[in-house]
């Protein structure tokens, strides 16, 4: 079997996150199992660790994505540059 190309990876890694965000809303992270999130991608639990190591870590990328998306989208921050300074990240989102 022929290893994923990059643009399979990136999209593998995205869906495992999407399907275990679902998973995490729906059962909580305790009742959620590896093997659930990997079932709902079509995938075996072996290829998810092998993105993420544990299920702590998806839960810390579902977390980034959700909470930091649901906060630029809230606080209509779209337009700042979140790789600059922290004091410059603060005074655009101020005065903005």
């Amino acid at each position: 079997m022929a290893r994923p190309t990059k643009a399979e990876s990136e999209n593998r890694v995205q869906r495992i996150i999407d399907i275990a965000a679902e998973l995490f809303s729906d059962k909580g992270i305790q009742n959620t199992t590896v093997n659930e999130i990997a079932r709902g991608c079509g995938i075996k639990a072996p290829s998810v660790l092998y993105y993420f190591g544990t299920k702590e870590a998806i839960f810390l990328e579902v977390i980034r994505q959700k909470v930091y998306q649901r906060f630029i989208t809230e606080f209509k921050l779209d337009g700042i540059d979140f790789k600059q300074p922290p004091e410059n990240i603060l005074e655009d989102a101020l005065s903005g």
